[in-house]
Parts: structure tokens; sequence; C-alpha cells
């Protein structure tokens, strides 16, 4: 069976701690945010006018409500906000820079990135400008301009331990190990108990088939993690090199704890699956590829492996069904496009 890809997106996860910290506050979790400067000196606490039947609120209560939007799930009541912001204050960045935020958590990609190169314009130098759009390109799948901009930021806070992490996520996605292993180097020389770029290091030696090396790593990412997020990815990721190297009972120990851990999240069941069909177990794999797509049925990882598991089984018309049900959530599934060219050969 086709090797799964190593590498997790966490990228996405750390834009609104980018925003956030742009702002003074910090909306996600520390090994996630964005340890950029605090910027709330330079907020005016004077009023602004609102023209309009809307109550008048100054510049920093709005930005407080946007934030405000983001904790509540009120994605729509924020970007009303954002928008007042842009509309007191159109040359100011900060405002375009909350509203990309904004965007980027109703999944408007392209508007996030018209006001991120809004706020490079007025401001050149913010970094934080740099890795939002760099975040925004890598969900748009366009990694060598994400890299670009990961780049510039690294350039303008050279010891931001986020900006370096995301930036070794990238290298991975483009299947640079190499430098996504020193660039996660970078960061634990800034930050030795950085559970994430001992992650990044783990799934770029996996990529490299160092299993060793990726078990070391996922080790310290198990050891270090206060955070139950990483944890549960770092116990998958660890089960699954032990399911490289053919250690299947310390694999299906793994899986269980992350399992137990988070029984609500897709990756632990869709890598145990994958474990189960590298023994055979193809009806175990299927019934874990199932409760995969239960909790997640946008998972192309998942369909993928369960049409390959079909195909094993004989089952040609499933096999079909759910390769072509990847396909349609991902383009150029490898293991979607494998399965579908050996069944047209038979």
């Amino acid at each position: 069976m086709q090797a799964k890809k190593w590498n997790q997106c966490f990228l996405l996860a750390g834009l609104i701690g980018c925003a956030a910290s742009f702002f003074g506050y910090q909306a996600i979790p520390a090994s996630y945010a964005c340890a950029a400067e605090n910027h709330t000196s330079a907020v005016s606490d004077g009023k602004d006018k609102v023209l309009g039947n809307r109550q008048e609120y100054s510049f920093a209560e709005y930005i407080k409500r946007v934030k405000a939007g983001w904790d509540s799930k009120h994605l729509d009541q924020a970007l009303e906000d954002a928008n007042h912001l842009v509309s007191l204050r159109p040359q100011d960045p900060r405002g375009y820079l909350l509203r990309a935020a904004t965007y980027v958590q109703m999944q408007k990609y392209q508007e996030s990135l018209e006001d991120c190169n809004k706020t490079l314009q007025l401001a050149p130098k913010v970094a934080e400008a740099y890795v939002m759009r760099g975040a925004v390109y890598s969900a748009q799948g366009d990694f060598p301009r994400a890299l670009a901009d990961y780049q510039q930021a690294v350039a303008l806070k050279p010891n931001n331990v986020k900006v370096h992490n995301d930036l070794a996520g990238v290298y991975g996605h483009l299947k640079q190990y190499d430098q996504e292993i020193a660039e996660s180097d970078q960061v634990l020389r800034l930050d030795p108990k950085n559970a994430l770029a001992y992650m990044y290091k783990g799934t770029a030696y996996g990529e490299k088939k160092d299993y060793i090396k990726a078990l070391e790593n996922f080790n310290k990412v198990i050891d270090l993690s206060a955070d139950k997020n990483m944890l549960y990815v770092g116990q998958s990721m660890r089960a699954y090199a032990y399911t490289k190297m053919k250690k299947f009972d310390l694999a299906l120990a793994d899986y269980s704890k992350a399992i137990a851990l988070q029984p609500n999240r897709e990756l632990a069941y869709s890598y145990r699956g994958c474990m189960y069909v590298d023994q055979g177990k193809y009806d175990q794999a299927i019934n874990d590829f199932n409760h995969a797509i239960q909790l997640d049925k946008k998972s192309a990882r998942a369909y993928a492996s369960r049409a390959a598991a079909y195909q094993k089984l004989g089952r040609k018309d499933d096999a079909r069904k759910d390769a072509e049900q990847a396909l349609s959530l991902q383009k150029n599934n490898k293991e979607a496009v494998k399965v579908l060219k050996e069944l047209k050969a038979k």
C-alpha cells in the first residue's frame, strides 16, 4: 500500500494567532501561537465616528469586538466589525490584517490574500502579514509562493519560533526534507522544548525512510507535549513509524492511546486502517476507514485508503467509487490514482 504523506499541515492553525499577536491577543494555544511583537501600544483609544444608526465604537473597541467574534464563532459579526475598522482608518494596516484573519476562518482565501497585499502595501515590514499570506498560499497548495513569504518573514523576525516552524512545514510540502530538518533545528536552538519542531523533524526523517530518527523525534513530541492535540498527532505518527518498521504491536498500542485521547478525530483511525491493510486484515481496515469517514466526510486520505482495501478484497465497484470520491476531494491523490489505474488495467 502506498505510503501516506508524513507532513501534517499546522500552518492554518497559527494564522489567527499571528493576527492576534499583531493586536496583542493570543487566540490559540501557545504551541501554535505566533510569537510576534505586541503592537497594542500603537492602537488609539480615541473615538472614531461610524456613520448610520450603529453604535459608535473606538478603533480599539472594534478590535476587541472582532476578536470576540472569533472566539464565539460569530464570523459574520467579526467581518462586519473588521469592515468598520477598515472604514474608520483606511490607511491603517491593522484593520486589513485583522480582516484577512477573519476571511481565513471563513475559508475566503482570495479575499484574505487581497487584504494581506493591502497590509504589505501600507506597511512592507509587517512580518505577520507575510506569515498569514504564506499560510493562505499553503492552504491553496501554492507552496513556492508560501516559501518566499516565509523566508521574507524570517528575514524580518529571525528569532521568531513560530515563523521558523511554519517555514519548516513548507519545506516539507516541497519535499525539501533536509531543509525541513535544518529549519526545525533552528527552532530548537531558540526553543529546545518545542514539540512542533520535533514533529517536523520526525516527519522529515519518516519521508527519508530513516525510521529510527523519526521515532527519536516523535518520542520527544510525546514527552514534551502538554497540548492534547499535539500529543494525539505525536502518538499517531509514532505508531505510523512503528508500522513501517513492522512493529505492529507497538503501533497498535500507540493508535489505541491516540484514539482514547481523542476518539472523535479521523487521523488515528485512518493510519490504523493502513496498518491493518499492511497486515492483510482488510475487513478490520475497512471498519477503521468507515469510522474515519464518519468523523470527517472530507478526508480524501480515508476514502483513498478504503478504496485500496476494497481493491484487495476484489470489491471493484466499491474501490472505484471511493477512489473517485477521494479525487473529488483532493486532485491527484496518488493512492486513488493508483487504484483507478490498476482497476482499469484489469
